[in-house]
């Protein structure tokens, strides 16, 4: 009794005909058991619990039966078991009910709690892979599982390098494991670089993620949650953004400040490394009256055909800009001066013979090159550049006199 009457439970006994023979408790009041020994079972219960009565019934048999119920808005955990004599005869039953209403509440509160935090998780628009102590995926959204290509319940039990497939976008080489980084260190971490997702049908992503302990109260690690972003598009637009910071709209060539970059790199090997290299620069003859007869469209058109004749007309390893307006520059890396005179003659007459057609105009067109030896005396950018332009403007004079 001492240890009984304290705690919110009752311990009852019942006769074979199921009448109540004692009843001990602090939760006899909330348990409704106010009457006294001889109360029947089926009188205290009225038809409002079978299965307390049945469960009694049951133990008169033999059978030990636990099971939940709600009795005057409480909820108990109750099992009834036989009451045996001293000869193992079955003189009755013998229960006892806990009162449970507070976990029940706490359990509903949780599980609510549960249910917005899935929700929540479940409406993001970032990945989530969540794990257990030793790393392996215990849970994935929606998000992820499109990502990644993998169900929910297919990718539970499994380690995040198996899901998670993640590699370098430059080297194409895996990238660590993000969690197994995190548990170790303790410490939330971010992926360097730029990193490609290979999904299970082999589809690529870009994206971009971070990894953070999960922490009891004690302090002891949970496990970690990752989250990745798919920044495809937004890479992309870097992409396209470096791109056009380099190279020219129209032609597709290298522009002037990409020209000059490289041009300077040329130029400090030259000197550093005792190399010979070989700048051209190039100005189209005529192409204002192509522009002002017909339109820039038109001058636009025709720079892209002469774009397309250029290439044909230079080595892979050469580098082929347009500097502005009707002007290009070509870089003839180790190149030998006649060598790089026969290619500019060639790149002369290839332009001297093009005929450019606009509906019934037939336009020619002819190129003005001047040639510019680069070895270790040729001094910085700027004059390399200018001695090119003088180059150039001589040709064109000659031209002009022949």
């Amino acid at each position: 009794r001492l240890l009984i009457e304290p705690v919110p439970a009752i311990v009852w006994t019942t006769d074979r005909s199921l009448r109540f023979t004692s009843g001990l408790g602090g939760g006899q009041a909330s348990f409704g058991l106010r009457a006294a020994p001889g109360t029947s079972l089926s009188d205290h219960y009225g038809d409002h619990n079978p299965d307390a009565v049945r469960a009694h019934q049951l133990a008169l048999g033999g059978e030990s039966v636990s099971f939940e119920h709600v009795w005057e808005g409480r909820a108990f955990q109750t099992r009834v078991e036989p009451l045996r004599g001293d000869k193992g005869e079955i003189t009755g039953c013998i229960g006892i009910a806990v009162d449970i209403t507070e976990r029940k509440h706490a359990e509903e509160a949780l599980y609510r709690e549960k249910e917005r935090a899935q929700v929540t998780l479940a409406s993001i628009g970032d990945g989530v892979i969540r794990t257990d102590a030793t790393g392996r995926i215990d849970y994935l959204n929606p998000v992820a599982e499109r990502l990644t290509g993998w169900k929910a319940e297919e990718a539970i039990g499994h380690t995040v390098p198996e899901v998670f497939q993640v590699i370098d976008e430059i080297t194409r080489k895996p990238l660590a494991d993000p969690v197994a980084r995190c548990l170790d260190e303790g410490r939330a971490v971010e992926s360097p670089g730029h990193a490609v997702l290979i999904s299970q049908e082999g589809k690529e992503f870009s994206v971009r993620d971070s990894t953070a302990p999960i922490y009891d109260r004690s302090g002891a690690a949970l496990g970690a949650v990752l989250v990745f972003k798919d920044v495809t598009q937004l890479r992309g637009m870097e992409r396209e953004m470096v791109y056009l910071a380099s190279h020219d709209a129209l032609t597709g060539l290298i522009n002037r400040r990409e020209f000059e970059v490289r041009l300077k790199r040329a130029i400090r090997g030259a000197r550093a490394e005792r190399r010979r290299h070989v700048l051209l620069y190039l100005d189209l003859d005529e192409f204002k009256v192509v522009n002002d007869t017909c339109g820039h469209l038109v001058g636009d058109e025709m720079l892209k055909q002469i774009t397309a004749l250029l290439r044909s007309r230079v080595r892979r390893s050469d580098v082929l800009a347009r500097l502005g307006g009707d002007e290009f520059g070509v870089l003839l890396e180790d190149c030998p001066l006649d060598q790089s005179r026969q290619i500019a003659e060639e790149m002369r007459r290839t332009v001297r013979e093009f005929r450019f057609c606009w509906r019934e105009q037939v336009f020619e067109v002819g190129v003005s090159i001047g040639l510019v030896p680069i070895d270790g005396d040729s001094g910085d950018l700027a004059h390399v550049m200018s001695a090119a332009d003088a180059a150039c403007y001589v040709a064109k004079d000659r031209d002009r006199k022949s």
